[in-house]
């Protein structure tokens, strides 16, 4: 974390003063690379550092931070859309949150088992069900600390099989020497989960995809072109509505937020997805009201509301639900490298989103593109309900026993 604040704090400044198109964007890759790390880094931590009662609530509050910073951005693009160079001022800008970030990362704990090891019951660090390693050997003596007194409360011993080691994270050196061994293991230990635990994979691969295909960064990247085509032509008015747009997306997060922990996690993906479909049926109407020029701008009342259940939906279910699951689909050695093979998947799904929906709203009209976003978000609706189970109130070793 603390690398990719560094790294966002550094790109930003640099983009602010580049001339040279191909320079910047080079620099927004690297920013993106620091991004996406961050992006797969923050769900594990959090999870890692919260009790299993709240764990849900308070991983969903890395979405809401998310498109708290997105009403932040529409907001800039509406104040410096007639500036010179605002762009570049924007830029600028965005190096605050990252000198931020870099601060408050520096204080933060490790969640390493290593580092767990050598905490005292008077850090009281609640972990929902964290398996922490008294002895480095591979035959080693394993305290629980308990969810709620966060203090230790009971010792047994495990014997780690080369063949069995998929619950338990190998922390036998941390040495220089011996990262190269680490990665083989690491590697070597996701295959054998993969083996293992074939629907948490195929089940994390889904959500990864579908939390981006589904549409939601075609609404938010595209929500200006999208008013445009649905009769608001003033560039104004289109930048204020979609900040409207952009704080209702923020306002109803908060509902996954105080939700999650008591409804589940598996209800509010299958009603989440179910609302963008629905969202997506109405965009689709006012695109086709949208050819009748003599019914004038009826198209409007359907596309702006269309465009807010969709929203609703995408953070009622998976926009936070996604970051919650996949902390918790995972055993503990191999969560951080399963959830970074996640993140990549998602951030593929974000990019096959964004360079396509724009081209194939040219090739086969919008209106197949969101008939086809619809069908997407229904079929993800009944996969959840099908493969999904529920998680919540259970301690990370609940969902992962150790054998």
């Amino acid at each position: 974390l603390i690398t990719c604040s560094w790294v966002l704090f550094i790109t930003s400044g640099l983009q602010s003063i580049q001339t040279d198109i191909r320079l910047l964007i080079i620099i927004r890759s690297i920013a993106g690379l620091a991004v996406g790390s961050s992006s797969a880094i923050s769900p594990i931590y959090i999870s890692e550092l919260s009790s299993a009662k709240r764990r849900g609530m308070i991983v969903s509050l890395y979405q809401l931070y998310i498109t708290i910073s997105i009403v932040m951005a529409y907001a800039l693009n509406h104040f410096f859309y007639r500036v010179s160079n605002g762009w570049r001022i924007e830029f600028a800008i965005t190096s605050l949150p990252a000198i931020i970030f870099l601060i408050c990362s520096i204080k933060l704990p490790d969640t390493s088992n290593q580092n767990l090891k050598n905490e005292s019951d008077n850090n009281q660090i609640r972990n929902g069900g964290y398996i922490q390693l008294n002895s480095i050997s591979e035959e080693g003596s394993i305290s629980l600390i308990d969810d709620n007194k966060a203090r230790f409360t009971q010792s047994q011993t495990v014997q780690q099989s080369k063949d069995k080691i998929v619950y338990v994270q190998d922390i036998n050196n941390n040495s220089t020497s011996q990262k190269p061994k680490q990665k083989l293991n690491q590697l070597k230990n996701l295959k054998i989960a993969f083996n293992n635990h074939p629907r948490q994979f195929l089940i994390g691969i889904i959500l990864a995809l579908t939390q981006q295909i589904t549409g939601i960064n075609a609404i938010i990247m595209f929500s200006p072109n999208i008013l445009q085509a649905s009769g608001i032509q003033d560039t104004k008015m289109q930048l204020l509505t979609t900040i409207g747009i952009g704080a209702w997306n923020m306002v109803t997060t908060v509902i996954a937020v105080f939700l999650v922990d008591i409804i589940g996690r598996r209800p509010l993906l299958i009603t989440g997805f179910s609302l963008m479909g629905l969202g997506h049926g109405l965009v689709l109407i006012s695109l086709i009201i949208r050819n009748f020029q003599f019914i004038g701008n009826l198209s409007l009342y359907f596309a702006i509301p269309g465009l807010l259940v969709f929203l609703l939906g995408f953070e009622v279910g998976p926009g936070p639900i996604y970051f919650v699951l996949v902390s918790e689909l995972f055993p503990a050695n191999v969560r951080g490298v399963a959830t970074s093979l996640m993140t990549a998947i998602n951030w593929a799904g974000n990019i096959l989103v964004v360079l396509t929906f724009l081209p194939l709203v040219e090739i086969i009209s919008a209106e197949y593109v969101y008939l086809t976003f619809m069908v997407l978000s229904i079929g993800s609706a009944v996969f959840v309900y099908y493969m999904v189970k529920e998680t919540k109130g259970k301690n990370l070793d609940e969902i992962h026993p150790p054998q």
